[in-house]
């Protein structure tokens, strides 16, 4: 699969390429651009989360072992833990809550922060965080005001998502599972790796 990121000149009609990337996996699904900094985009395929910079390079997270069995696309070495991580995207929706931060929602409503990690100008690594909650079933994602993320459903209970960074120790023993799980009636406060999460219907 190829991306192609252009300039829309509207008045001159004139749409030059100004960057495009082949290789990607064939069963990419979703694009979401990134704020000025750090630019570029984030691809969202069925077995990883690619990163794509105006200069083509791509920083690429898997979430299970199938990338590297559908794609050429080379990754930095894998720890224990991130080899063992076993997420299926297909259905899931991404919502930045600032420049560098964005959740994804998976399709079973598991909530999952990524930070994209950047040295000067450059991007560098995408890492994910342990599951924060699990909310309803997605059907649709907006970034909201102040922070906020709509997360509309067919099947359940719409919410709002607000996440927050606070600065606190998190325990050596992190559970792979959510912390929390939003009902119908509930507002809910949940601490996790330094992120703070406010659910409310």
């Amino acid at each position: 699969m190829k991306l192609f990121i252009i300039t829309a000149d509207f008045i001159t009609h004139n749409y030059p390429i100004i960057t495009e990337v082949e290789g990607l996996p064939y069963d990419c699904f979703s694009v979401i651009p990134c704020s000025t900094f750090p630019g570029g985009v984030i691809v969202i395929s069925t077995n990883a989360i690619i990163h794509v910079g105006q200069s083509s390079r791509k920083v690429v997270l898997p979430v299970n072992g199938w990338f590297a069995r559908v794609s050429d696309v080379q990754t930095a070495s894998l720890t224990p833990e991130e080899a063992a991580r076993d997420l299926q995207l297909e259905g899931s929706h991404v919502s930045f809550v600032d420049d560098t931060n964005f959740l994804v929602i998976l399709a079973d409503g598991v909530v999952i922060p990524v930070e994209i990690v950047a040295e000067g100008k450059t991007v560098s690594a995408l890492k994910m965080g342990a599951p924060q909650a699990q909310t309803t079933l997605p059907s649709t994602v907006a970034k909201g005001p102040d922070g906020y993320t709509f997360i509309g459903s067919t099947s359940g209970p719409s919410v709002l998502v607000k996440a927050d960074r606070l600065e606190e120790e998190v325990p050596e023993e992190v559970s792979d599972q959510p912390v929390g799980v939003v009902n119908s009636t509930a507002t809910m406060d949940v601490d996790d790796d330094g992120l703070w999460f406010h659910v409310s219907c």
